[in-house]
């Protein structure tokens, strides 16, 4: 390794004080070569031969910023709609049927996790019924397996409630842990 590495540290104190802030961005698993590029950046390579510091491919840096670049922006536009819409619910849904040009989705009433009611009471979900408003009988491509869970957003209108945004749970993905714990912190 050598010091000052390519983010200018001058001690390894330094450079361990400064790789804590960067471990979020590892944990978000955004690019599977994220730990070989902030260790390039941190800890360079340090051959015998050359003189100067040997820096990480351009490539791998275009790579690993615009997918996390990209996953940063998901969570943000999760998170804002979220403050937009009046629920936000962990479902998994029982039943789809069609009436006129809606879709009417009734949710399994043991399966679902509350992370946000605004103005919808407990008693309007014990009603277990979301509508998907004007779908013209089109399948959501989201909501596709009605046997996963989703994460449903959406407002009360007219006495229903109207999902806007559907997102299936990927079980296991971190993503959606650390979207489960900002849920619950977010003050919109």
């Amino acid at each position: 390794m050598r010091l000052p590495n390519l983010l200018g540290h001058e001690t390894m104190k330094e450079v361990l004080e400064q790789a804590g802030a960067w471990i979020p961005l590892v944990m978000k698993q955004c690019h599977p070569d994220t730990k070989k590029f902030l260790c390039s950046l941190f800890a360079p390579v340090c051959l015998d031969d050359l003189d100067e510091t040997i820096q990480p491919c351009h490539s791998l840096c275009v790579q690993v910023c615009e997918a996390c670049k990209n996953k940063n922006e998901d969570d943000n536009d999760i998170m804002e709609t979220l403050c937009k819409n009046d629920f936000a619910l962990k479902i998994k849904v029982k039943e789809i049927t069609y009436i006129n040009r809606d879709t009417k989705i009734i949710l399994e009433t043991k399966s679902k996790t509350i992370y946000k009611l605004n103005g919808v009471s407990e008693r309007d979900l014990k009603k277990s019924v979301l509508w998907l408003k004007d779908s013209l009988q089109c399948t959501c491509e989201e909501m596709n397996d009605i046997n996963a869970p989703y994460l449903v957003m959406g407002q009360k209108l007219g006495g229903e409630l109207v999902i806007t945004s559907v997102k299936r749970w990927q079980k296991g993905q971190r993503e959606f842990k650390r979207i489960s714990r900002s849920i619950r912190k977010l003050q919109c």
